[in-house]
């Protein structure tokens, strides 16, 4: 086994290429890739990094045998979530400290390479790889600082032996070259990673709490995030996940979430092939406070319900005014058409084609596909009066039908896809009877 107390350090600076200085190129350029990609998709739940600090800590708990010598403290870091879309869900990190000469290192599970062949589609796709980096402690803390998001520490409870097998995995992804996994946001990612580590190292099992058993869904706890500070998102969210995302979580699963993760593994305990039980961690202690103003409302006045109430009326409206005008635009339908099979472009190559979770359990894929855009250009060819009858019957029939369906589904659908459906639905028989009118 890799020595892990003599040789810590000169094992970390002896790895070429995989020590990351969070204030150099690395850091810029993952931050600035990573917003333009997100935007980009609009797939928001992927890609925690940076860090920041301040001086802090926390006694090591002693429940080593007292003939054992620990010389490492190995803790659990918890980063507040941010401002941007890939930091709403907050980060983890593993920091180990020697406690005899002062080294201070943490492990970054969330590094990934920007430079892999034809990333962008990767990317939409769901096959991103990461890998791991390691930092010294006080470039994590200072990006951490800088963007004010707050930082805390658990010490782990692990007895020597313990800290020597968690350890010599870590060091054993970072000194191989070209390791890496394969990022699954909902199952695999910087803290569910971690987490399953720890428990593969302790003498014994590890027991986590089970009164929050069944009481969240991913797509509970994903609305906790983005809900308010990033509306958009959480819409963008809702539209592109299915049904796998609102069954029950186990409080394992519910551990996705870095934030959550900090609350159960505080209440988790390692019980040994004797029975005797220890705390898993210390009780978390700040060693970042973040500022007041870390995480700042997105949307406001051009939230998605405001916006989409808007167009609905304006589509009423219009409605209303070609049956008074005895006329109806068909180039507004047209726009619409196409609206929805390029959105459903996006959301069929998501549930066919990516790996992404929970895309492929989309029940939303009735509504929006690109078979609509299909349904255009059979729309402009021919006799365009006599198809766009044809077409609004049905739209009417399609509206109803997909949103009998929905109901019955067992996904959660946003209340303004309901409302998207009843408007379109109602527009169809309004053009139908201006249509007749003109006959």
């Amino acid at each position: 086994m890799l020595s892990v107390k003599d040789d810590f350090v000169a094992n970390i600076r002896s790895i070429p290429g995989k020590t990351v200085n969070l204030q150099g190129k690395i850091y810029v350029r993952m931050r600035s890739v990573l917003k333009y990609l997100c935007l980009l998709v609009g797939f928001w739940m992927i890609l925690p990094h940076a860090a920041t600090c301040q001086t802090g800590g926390s006694d090591v708990m002693q429940t080593q045998s007292e003939t054992e010598t620990d010389t490492l403290q190995l803790s659990l870091l918890t980063c507040a979530p941010g401002g941007e879309i890939y930091e709403l869900y907050g980060h983890s990190a593993l920091r180990v400290k020697c406690l005899t000469d002062g080294s201070d290192w943490v492990f970054n599970y969330g590094i990934f390479d920007f430079s892999t062949p034809n990333f962008m589609w990767r990317f939409m796709l769901g096959q991103t790889d990461y890998t791991v980096a390691a930092m010294p402690y006080m470039y994590f803390c200072d990006a951490y600082r800088r963007e004010g998001r707050a930082v805390t520490e658990q010490v782990l409870n692990l007895r020597p032996a313990e800290e020597a097998r968690l350890l010599d995995v870590v060091i054993q992804h970072v000194s191989q070259e070209g390791w890496n996994y394969r990022y699954n946001f909902l199952y695999d990612n910087c803290v569910t990673r971690l987490i399953h580590m720890i428990e593969d190292c302790v003498d014994g099992q590890v027991e986590w709490p089970t009164a929050e058993e069944g009481k969240r869904t991913f797509r509970d706890m994903l609305h906790e995030s983005t809900e308010v500070q990033s509306p958009w998102n959480c819409f963008g969210q809702d539209l592109i996940l299915g049904a796998e995302v609102d069954e029950p979580l186990s409080v394992t699963k519910q551990m996705f979430s870095p934030i959550y993760a900090e609350r159960f593994v505080c209440e988790a305990v390692v019980r040994g092939a004797d029975g005797q039980t220890r705390p898993l961690v210390s009780q978390p202690a700040p060693l970042v406070t973040s500022y007041a103003s870390t995480l700042e409302t997105n949307g406001g006045a051009m939230m998605p319900t405001i916006v989409l109430s808007v167009f609905a009326v304006l589509w009423l409206m219009i409605g209303c005014w070609e049956m008074k005008r005895g006329k109806v635009c068909m180039a507004l339908d047209n726009v619409i058409l196409a609206v929805r099979g390029v959105l459903g472009i996006l959301v069929a190559l998501l549930f066919f084609a990516s790996e992404h979770p929970a895309v492929g359990s989309n029940w939303l894929i009735l509504f929006l596909n690109p078979l609509p855009l299909f349904l255009l250009v059979w729309k402009l060819c021919g006799n365009r009066a006599e198809k766009h009858q044809r077409y609004v019957l049905f739209m009417v029939a399609e509206m109803v039908l997909i949103g009998i369906v929905l109901l019955l589904s067992p996904q959660v659908v946003p209340p303004m896809v309901y409302v998207l459906l009843a408007v379109l639905a109602l527009r169809g028989v309004m053009g139908y009877q201006t249509l007749r009118k003109a006959i």
